[in-house]
């Protein structure tokens, strides 16, 4: 599965995704209920599922901030019990229901975990990338869930980012060897882009001699 950007979506479907950006701050329940649905048709979808973040996240304002931790860790438990094997046998109903637990609580770690996971057994690494940033936010300290940022960020190009995060992980923890082996990978990766970026300008600037000279 590759992700889209809104714009490859059917019009009518922008057009209800504009509605529902607009009802994001006064009547965000109904924002979650527009977008859900097309995240439900298109998990693939990445600026959609940002925006029934959004939705999802003004609509919880009322709710108490205690309240909404506590739930968070409780749910914690059947997720490392049972939630990765969920994931595994059907990825797309994960992010379903991983969705409809983030309209209850847009805190619950469990369930951004749950997309991180589903979505990197359907290869959208965007996606991956953005619920572990999403856990970054609520647990900065989460090592487990730097990693895996780490090697979402190395999967879609932004080496930079991953070595960044990285090194300020490293530092807390010296004597982890993956995230070392992350850096380094991250390291190889930027490398690499940098050298074929170079290519490509060599190639260029030989081609525009090459013009000159003909003419």
């Amino acid at each position: 599965m590759e992700e889209v950007a809104l714009k490859d979506l059917d019009p009518r479907l922008q057009k209800q995704i504009e509605n529902a950006r607009k009802a994001v701050d006064k009547n965000p329940a109904y924002a979650v209920d527009i977008v859900s649905n097309i995240v439900i048709r298109h998990p693939e979808c990445l600026d959609a599922r940002r925006l029934l973040r959004q939705a999802q996240e003004r609509g919880s304002l009322a709710k108490s901030k205690g309240i909404g931790a506590l739930l968070s860790k409780v749910t914690s438990i059947p997720f490392s019990m049972g939630g990765y094997a969920k994931v595994k046998k059907d990825p797309e109903q994960a992010l379903v229901s991983a969705e409809q637990m983030l309209s209850a609580n847009p805190s619950n770690i469990v369930a951004h975990k749950m997309i991180g996971a589903a979505a990197e057994a359907l290869e959208l690494f965007e996606t991956a990338a953005f619920a572990y940033e999403q856990i970054r936010k609520i647990e900065p300290n989460d090592v487990g869930n730097i990693k895996a940022l780490m090697s979402a960020y190395i999967h879609i190009g932004k080496s930079e980012d991953a070595i960044r995060i990285g090194d300020a992980a490293f530092h807390q923890h010296p004597a982890d060897d993956e995230i070392q082996s992350l850096i380094k990978q991250a390291s190889v990766e930027q490398s690499i882009d940098k050298g074929n970026w170079e290519e490509e300008k060599s190639f260029r600037d030989k081609l525009k001699d090459e013009e000159q000279a003909q003419k």
